[in-house]
């Protein structure tokens, strides 16, 4: 199991990531092991933070590259605002 490490955003994705690839075993694993079940609407925020955090990751990846440039900083800035603006328009806020 992937952990989440205190004030890293993206550990929570991978591990969150990694929860979902995983859901059926995770789901019946801690169901049997502890007795913790996790409800549908919780796969479901899951799934919403992943959707959420993904564009962010990309964007992460791509500007860790040493030879990254301001010509390629600036349309993926474009990128995000565009996917908060889905994510303000998907869930009406």
């Amino acid at each position: 199991l992937k952990q989440d490490e205190t004030g890293h955003w993206i550990s929570t994705f991978y591990m969150l990531k990694w929860l979902l690839e995983h859901c059926y075993s995770v789901h019946h694993s801690l169901g049997r092991a502890s007795g913790v079940v996790l409800t549908s609407l919780q796969w479901t925020l899951m799934t919403y933070v992943c959707d959420i955090l993904k564009p962010f990751e990309e964007a992460t990846q791509k500007v860790s590259v040493k030879t990254t440039g301001l010509n390629q900083v600036l349309p993926l800035i474009h990128h995000l605002l565009l996917s908060l603006q889905k994510l303000r328009e998907d869930f009406q806020i």
